[in-house]
């Protein structure tokens, strides 16, 4: 599912995300990555547009948050991962919420695609567990096993259409 979002939204995220980073990097609050690459800016700027992507998909709140102990970036339940590669995996790691629902969100400047979600506990499939580039180990869940957003003109019809938890998502249908 493709979502473009608006220049008020672009402006309100890019200028959330910059106030993120500035926290993180002076340690007003407790990042478990602090990136200092060259692609840190662009990294959180891209990754808090993705949020408000899928939160404007799902028609749920975005939750701005701005601690990584936060409970979700959008909803009650949702956590959001941003690659710049449209063939990324999904990256869960050991720690994440069991409970939360992960969505891959590919893109930039404004436009992203929604490729799927996955429940914390399904992503930790132990066939999924790489640990590239010297990194700790994560879960690497590849789109394939991702749960698609019905009515996603890009794949087809549910075969079945499972409910995900939270606020309002239970009117969401999808598939693998």
């Amino acid at each position: 599912m493709q979502v473009t979002l608006t220049p008020r939204q672009l402006r309100m995220g890019a200028n959330h995300a910059v106030e993120r980073k500035v926290e993180s990097l002076c340690g007003e609050f407790r990042n478990h990555d602090r990136k200092t690459t060259e692609f840190a800016w662009r990294d959180e700027i891209e990754g808090t547009l993705a949020e408000m992507a899928v939160a404007e998909a799902l028609k749920l709140p975005w939750t701005g948050a701005r601690n990584w102990d936060a409970p979700a970036d959008v909803g009650d339940n949702i956590q959001v991962r941003w690659a710049a590669d449209s063939t990324r995996c999904l990256i869960i790691r050991p720690g994440d919420s069991d409970t939360d629902n992960f969505f891959l969100v590919t893109g930039e400047l404004g436009v992203y695609q929604i490729h799927g979600w996955v429940s914390g506990a399904e992503g930790k499939n132990p066939d999924f567990m790489k640990a590239p580039n010297g990194r700790p180990p994560a879960f690497f869940v590849p789109q394939w096993a991702l749960h698609r957003l019905a009515g996603d003109a890009s794949i087809p019809p549910p075969a079945q259409a499972p409910a995900i938890s939270g606020a309002n998502l239970a009117k969401f249908s999808v598939t693998r």
